[in-house]
């Protein structure tokens, strides 16, 4: 196999912030949202990282039972008493919100739940957004967007400039028109947030509308001391379910289309029978038509903003530190030391993360499970001259993760309790590794998933072949750095 110059994009893959690769992964903190394909839209992101909240038995805030001898329905159609809810967002010169969006979902028995901001703001020619890590602010003169994203410096403190129509009321394209922006909205719990499209679309929600679909009456129910009308809507295998309070003509609650159970199965390296969604929701907390008591103050913004007309991807950090590094004079233990002897043997390490539980057990992360999933089945369907130089196996802390991993047909799994391999390679949990024959680090990236699997066996095969991967990563970082000047330069605003 010859390298060519490859580049981190020519193995599929892109770089964390701190110089490790990602075969369409992200660090193991980002949240479950990043994971899933966009089920409401149908925007395929790329699945990523997973951290989850591990949480007792369902909502602490139950909220009051509607009931069969509650008030009166409207005498009106469901479907026009949710347009007239549309029509007030239309309408609204004020509105302002403290919305959360919540996923919850269990897996082999545990509840697992994700909360994400989801809030707007909205006076005159005044608006504020915070979803996920995406703030968008507008004045009479201009729309600005930034990522408050400390891990990337803030998206590298860029911040995209576009000027208004003197006079005119906000249009959803005005804020869903920069690539970067909307891809982050997308990959958030509930997409771009749904009060955006209510507030400024042209015709919010039209598909409910379309006459094959079905909108009705639901009951009542009671959120925060507000009376409620609950109204269903479905548009093919998509339903919705509104909790409209009756005096304001304001949604309080809107259920989502959650994700199948296959699509957070395949993220987390759950089995599918074992995966139960239990809801998506947007609680519109304080949810008011009325105008703000004092004028709405710009977020903070990153401290030395670059005014871009446009947000620029930013390029890979500097390939890991630990490339090159030499593991000959170091002891391992008896078992690791023997599967990394130095007898010309590639060898991929991953080191398993976990998390401990409130029962006082422990169990893999979402991310370590998918990707010891993945390079089992990657080892399995290697062709027989490639498996008799390589040898590939999980590292554990934990002796009882190890026993439950060291099932027939699974990858082996070794216990370094005192986790030496991650000193000695200055690797973290959640990492995989590829030590070459000379029995140095020859690659590092965070995790695997099965759309990575091609993209890393390019990497053994050059790795098997010899090839300095490390200098050609190398060579490949400073040329995207200047290709990212260049681009910020060309979009600055002046």
């Amino acid at each position: 196999m010859i390298f060519r110059g490859r580049s981190l994009h020519d193995y599929g893959l892109s770089r964390e912030p701190d110089g490790h690769a990602s075969a369409g992964t992200t660090p193991r903190t980002a949240r479950l949202s990043m994971i899933l394909p966009h089920f409401n839209t149908g925007l395929a992101i790329s699945m990523l990282a997973i951290a989850l909240l591990v949480a007792g038995c369902g909502r602490g805030d139950n909220p009051e039972s509607s009931s069969s001898s509650g008030p009166a329905l409207p005498e009106q159609p469901a479907q026009d008493f949710l347009s007239r809810t549309f029509a007030t967002y239309q309408t609204a010169t004020s509105y302002r919100d403290q919305g959360v969006v919540r996923l919850s979902v269990s897996i082999n028995d545990r509840i697992q739940r994700e909360t994400a901001p989801l809030n707007v703001s909205f006076h005159n020619q005044m608006f504020l957004l915070s979803a996920y890590d995406v703030r968008m602010w507008s004045d009479a003169k201009q729309v600005l967007l930034w990522l408050e994203d400390p891990t990337t410096d803030h998206h590298d403190s860029q911040v995209r400039v576009q000027r208004r129509k003197s006079g005119t009321r906000l249009q959803l394209e005005e804020l869903l028109d920069d690539t970067i922006i909307t891809e982050r909205l997308n990959a958030g719990l509930a997409g771009p947030a749904p009060q955006l499209e209510w507030l400024f679309a042209p015709e919010p929600m039209e598909k409910l509308f379309q006459s094959e679909n079905k909108i009705r009456y639901d009951g009542h129910e009671t959120i925060d001391g507000t009376p409620c009308v609950i109204v269903h809507a479905q548009a093919g295998d998509d339903v919705y379910r509104f909790f409209i309070a009756r005096d304001s003509m304001l949604i309080r609650r809107v259920e989502l289309p959650p994700p199948r159970a296959e699509v957070i199965a395949l993220a987390t390296g759950a089995d599918p029978l074992n995966v139960r969604v239990m809801g998506l929701e947007l609680d519109l907390v304080g949810a008011t038509l009325q105008p703000p008591a004092e004028m709405l103050q710009r977020p903070p913004m990153p401290q030395r903003p670059q005014w871009v007309h446009a947000l620029v991807p930013l390029p890979p950090s500097p390939p890991s530190a630990s490339l090159g590094r030499s593991l000959n004079n170091v002891r391992f233990g008896t078992e690791l030391e023997r599967e990394l002897t130095s007898d010309g043997t590639v060898v991929v390490v991953f080191v398993a993360d976990r998390v401990d539980l409130t029962d006082g057990g422990a169990m893999l992360t979402p991310h370590s499970a998918q990707s010891i999933a993945s390079l089992n089945l990657w080892r399995q369907l290697l062709p027989g001259s490639m498996k008799r130089r390589l040898r590939s196996f999980a590292i554990v802390d934990n002796s009882s993760i190890a026993a439950e991993l060291n099932q027939p047909g699974s990858l082996p799994a070794l216990v370094d309790a005192q986790q030496r391999f991650q000193d000695a390679t200055k690797t973290r949990p959640g990492d995989l590794v590829i030590i070459d024959g000379q029995r140095k680090v020859a690659w590092v990236q965070s995790g695997l998933n099965a759309s990575g699997l091609p993209a890393f066996g390019t990497v053994v095969g050059d790795v098997l072949n010899k090839i300095e991967v490390s200098q050609r990563l190398h060579e490949q970082w400073q040329s995207d750095q200047k290709a990212y000047r260049e681009k910020i330069t060309e979009l600055s605003v002046r």
